[in-house]
């Protein structure tokens, strides 16, 4: 079974106009959409489209209609311009933990074919205030690269206002590592040309069995909550410390009113198979203090192991749970990434030290 979860970290720094920096354990589910089904029947207290401790929604995603999703995300690549033959899709998020979630930001890992070559990437952004955005990456900034031995890195512009302390301009760097025994994400916002908030999240893999789902349960059964809770407290910390809130541009007809952006042209598309708007209680709703959140920033080291900003988050820095993923990168801006809670068995301190040293 491909699917799994990868418990680890979620960072985010802030570069200016102050110094701010926080990191919480995070766990990510990593998914094979099309195994869904033997998820449900075979891995307890995991249910898909069910109540149950743990529990994936498709409605949690795209436009909040429900339905499979990973069709769903076949039609936005075929918006966007990317055609793939057999497409294979992986998502990394959080899911709902008795009932609840919030993912500042989700990832559609898009292959052609299973064991095939990443084609591209969907990032999935969630801000605080009911609003989403998917930011198609398809073009990499290192084409020649071997994706399956170096990160994949890609840019896109800032379409979504995740923040009240960051600017809703700017473009976001993601940086992801090959998916693996480690998995890493980085996302570094820039704001005016230069680095404003990287989020970093990394990660070990854990078998998804009974067993593990059960652990994560027992050791975190209010991470989601937490998630969103550290948001606003991370807001109150930013706000103690000085740092100016930005004018919010003006909400989007107060629906979901899905948005796809296409990172080589950076115009926003309404995707057609989103073209209905979606109440926006369709959407994990949280106060409207935003923080580095949900939003893509982080930098990603190739081979490295994730480290929290999340995500990633600035993962996307723009609203992310309680941390956002990412890890940084040389030389290369990096994204942002939306995560949630970890699991039981978490990740030695001494692993932790060895995780930050391969990803800086």
């Amino acid at each position: 079974m491909t699917s799994c979860l990868y418990d680890g970290y979620v960072r985010h720094r802030r570069r200016g106009p102050r110094v701010h920096t926080f990191r919480y354990r995070l766990c990510l589910f990593y998914l094979d959409l099309d195994e869904l089904p033997q998820l449900d029947r075979t891995v307890r207290l995991f249910s898909v489209n069910g109540s149950n401790a743990v529990a994936f929604h498709d409605r949690d995603h795209l436009d909040g209609r429900g339905g499979d999703t990973a069709p769903r995300v076949a039609a936005v690549l075929r918006n966007a311009g990317v055609r793939l033959r057999t497409p294979k899709v992986y998502l990394l998020a959080a899911c709902r933990i008795l009932g609840y979630v919030f993912n500042p930001i989700s990832l559609y890992y898009c292959h052609e074919g299973p064991g095939g070559p990443l084609r591209a990437v969907v990032a999935e952004v969630n801000n605080t205030f009911g609003e989403r955005h998917l930011y198609v990456l398809r073009h990499r900034l290192n084409p020649a690269s071997d994706t399956s031995r170096h990160a994949a890195r890609y840019r896109a512009p800032k379409a979504l206002f995740v923040s009240p302390f960051l600017a809703a301009d700017g473009h976001y760097d993601f940086h992801l590592a090959p998916v693996g025994p480690r998995l890493s994400v980085g996302i570094l916002q820039y704001e005016g040309g230069h680095p404003t908030l990287d989020a970093q999240f990394w990660g070990r893999r854990v078998e998804l069995t009974s067993r593990s789902v059960a652990g994560l349960v027992a050791a975190r059964p209010l991470a989601a909550v937490k998630t969103i809770a550290a948001i606003h407290a991370e807001a109150l910390r930013l706000w103690w410390k000085g740092i100016p809130l930005q004018p919010r541009p003006p909400r989007r007809s107060g629906a979901l009113a899905l948005r796809v952006t296409v990172d080589d042209d950076g115009r926003s598309r309404r995707c057609r198979l989103l073209a209905a708007a979606v109440p926006v209680a369709s959407v994990p709703a949280a106060p409207p203090a935003s923080v580095p959140a949900a939003a893509p920033a982080a930098s990603v080291r190739a081979g490295a192991a994730p480290a929290a900003s999340v995500p990633a988050g600035s993962v996307p820095t723009a609203s992310v749970p309680a941390a956002a993923p990412a890890a940084s990168v040389p030389a290369a801006p990096a994204a942002s990434v939306p995560v949630a809670p970890l699991v039981a068995g978490a990740v030695p301190a001494a692993a932790i030290a060895e995780d930050e040293h391969h990803a800086s």
